[in-house]
């Protein structure tokens, strides 16, 4: 059993901002699948199960916001009893430009507040993580340090753009658990990988 998280905030407002990429990945997911989410109160979020050929998949998205949700994180670990070696969150990650994402596992937050949560409510980072890319081509690597993450993203992207990164990170999902973590990695975080033209036209085809 594998519980895949997808981070973000609660709340209308937030459904197309960068910040709640993980959300978009999972509702991708989701879309190409009969049922709907459906809410868990023990786990303080939502969520959504099937069967894969690698065993059975539960969905995530916490409703805590996202500086709590370890809370929800660690109430569904413990109310489905599954260990840290089967857990990935999809996460936005304002270092890494759109376009581009990478698979990791044992890492700091990287200043993430929603991985922050998680980390401190679980007593690990021994987790699997996808970073999806949400800073913008004009504000390059080089210039992080003097654009702040919040001055983008909270800004809403267009739909085209938010399909085709919310299509990468699903694929992603996909070969992850598939293929497993050490294929994943030297497939992501090759230097050369882009969100190749097939995950953009998948995504255009199901605007």
């Amino acid at each position: 059993m594998y519980l895949i998280v997808g981070l973000g905030n609660p709340g209308e407002e937030f459904n197309v901002t960068p910040h709640n990429i993980g959300f978009a990945v999972l509702d991708r997911i989701v879309k190409e699948r009969e049922g709907h989410w459906k809410k868990v109160k023990s786990v303080f979020g939502e969520a959504f199960s099937f069967e894969s050929a690698v065993g059975n998949i539960i969905l995530l998205k916490p409703q805590t916001y996202m500086n709590k949700s370890g809370l929800a994180v660690r109430s569904a670990l413990r109310f489905w009893k599954i260990g840290l070696e089967n857990l990935v969150v999809v996460q936005d990650d304002a270092d890494i430009e759109i376009g581009r994402l990478k698979i990791g596992y044992d890492q700091s937050s990287g200043g993430h507040k929603g991985l922050e949560s998680i980390i401190q409510a679980l007593g690990s980072q021994k987790f699997s993580r996808i970073r999806l890319g949400v800073r913008p081509s004009i504000l390059r690597q080089e210039s992080k340090k003097h654009v702040k993450a919040e001055k983008f993203i909270l800004h809403s992207f267009s739909k085209k753009q938010l399909a085709i990164i919310a299509e990468a990170g699903k694929q992603a999902v996909d070969f992850l658990l598939e293929n497993g973590l050490s294929k994943a990695m030297s497939k992501y975080n090759d230097s050369n990988w882009r969100f190749d033209s097939a995950s953009t036209d998948q995504a255009e085809n199901n605007l």
